[in-house]
C-alpha cells in the first residue's frame, strides 16, 4: 500500500502567496467560478457594447424636438452679414478705429474707410457683453456692388442697433439718421433711416435712369413702429416686397403696416455705406449710435424666416421680442 503525503503548512503558504502573485485577491486565489479581473472587464465591456446597440434606436437625437441651431447663412440669398462681434471681421488702428468690416456671408463683399475721422469706433462689451461698432459721423463703404433688384425679388434687411438722439430741445422731432443707404453721386437712392422721432424710414428713387434730382422722382415710406429707446439697442427690420410693391419695417419683432412702394422701380446696383450714403460732409444724416450686426438677404423673407432671424438676434443680443 502506497501513502500520499500530505503538503505541509509551510507549504500551503507558499502556494497561497504564489496564486496571490498571479491573481491577485484575498490569500491570493479567486472565488469558485469567478473569472480573472482582466476577463471580467473585457466581458463588461462588451455587455455595455451589446446593451449600447439594442438601445441605439430609442436613445437617438430627436430632432423634431431637437433641431439644430439656427444660423443666417442656412437661408438662401444672404448678401451681407456684418458682425461687429466676431473677431475675424475687424480690422482696426491701434486707437481701435475701423478700418475693415469683413462680410462673412461668404460673399466678401468687404466695408472698407480709408480717413481716420470717418472711421467708427470699436466698442466692446456694448450689449449682452457682445462688441458693436460706434457710428457719429462716421461709415463704411462695401467693396463690391451689391445686387438688391428691386423689380425681381426684393429684399430684406435686419440691423442690431442703438441711436443716440433725443428729440430736439425745442419739443420738435429729432432725427436717428441713415442706418444702410446707397452710394451714387449727385445723390443717393436708397436708405434705410430713424427719421424724426425715432421712427423707421425707407426712402428711395423713383427713376430707371437718373436726370434732375427733383422732389417728385423721389419717394418715402414713413412707419408708424414703436419708438426705439434712446441708447437701447433693438432690432430694426426693412423690406421690400417687389411682387405687391409694398415697403415693410418691424421694431423687435413688430411690424407696421406695410405701405405702398410708389413706384420704386429702380435696381440698387451700387456700392452701400453703413451708417450715411452719399452725403458724407452732411453729418445731420449720418447714423448716431452704435451697430452689432447687419444682414441683407436679396430676396424677401417669408414671415417665418424673418421670425427665425429675429429669434436668433433676440437671444445673442439679449433683446427681448415683442410679444
Amino acid at each position: 500500500m502506497r501513502f500520499m503525503m500530505l503538503p505541509t503548512r509551510p507549504q500551503l503558504l507558499c502556494a497561497a502567496l504564489l496564486c496571490s502573485l498571479l491573481f491577485g485577491g484575498p490569500f491570493g486565489c479567486l472565488p469558485a467560478g469567478e473569472a480573472p479581473a482582466e476577463d471580467r472587464l473585457n466581458a463588461d465591456a462588451y455587455s455595455e457594447l451589446d446593451s449600447g446597440l439594442d438601445s441605439a434606436p430609442d436613445s437617438a437625437p430627436d430632432s423634431a424636438n431637437n433641431p439644430p441651431p439656427f444660423h443666417p447663412t442656412d437661408l438662401d440669398g444672404l448678401a451681407l452679414l456684418f458682425d461687429a462681434d466676431s473677431e475675424a471681421s475687424l480690422e482696426m488702428t491701434s486707437q481701435g478705429l475701423v478700418y475693415q468690416w469683413r462680410d462673412l456671408s461668404g460673399g466678401d463683399n468687404h466695408a472698407y474707410q480709408a480717413i481716420d475721422r470717418h472711421m467708427p469706433v470699436y466698442r466692446a462689451g456694448s450689449q449682452a457683453g457682445r462688441t458693436a461698432l460706434e457710428f457719429d459721423g462716421s461709415y463704411l463703404t462695401t467693396s463690391e456692388v451689391l445686387q438688391l433688384r428691386a423689380t425681381s425679388q426684393g429684399y430684406t434687411v435686419f440691423a442690431v442697433a442703438s441711436n443716440t438722439v433725443a428729440d430736439d430741445a425745442d419739443g420738435t422731432e429729432g432725427r436717428g439718421g441713415i442706418l444702410l443707404g446707397n452710394y451714387r453721386r449727385p445723390h443717393s437712392n436708397f436708405s434705410v433711416e430713424l427719421h424724426h422721432a425715432r421712427k423707421l424710414r425707407h426712402w428711395w428713387d423713383r427713376r430707371e435712369e437718373f436726370g434732375d434730382p427733383a422732389d417728385e422722382n423721389r419717394g418715402d415710406a414713413i412707419f408708424d413702429t414703436p419708438r426705439p429707446d434712446q441708447d437701447t439697442f433693438a432690432i430694426l427690420t426693412f423690406f421690400l416686397d417687389a411682387s405687391e410693391h409694398t415697403v415693410g419695417a418691424a421694431v423687435d419683432g413688430e411690424f407696421a403696416e406695410s405701405l405702398p412702394d410708389d413706384g420704386f422701380v429702380y435696381e440698387v446696383q451700387r456700392p452701400l455705406r453703413i451708417g450715411a450714403d452719399y452725403r458724407e460732409q452732411n453729418l445731420p444724416t449720418a447714423w448716431n449710435g452704435s451697430i452689432g450686426e447687419i444682414l441683407v438677404y436679396h430676396r424677401l423673407l417669408s414671415e417665418s424666416e424673418m421670425e427665425e432671424v429675429h429669434q436668433y438676434l433676440s437671444l445673442k443680443w439679449e433683446i427681448p421680442l415683442v410679444e
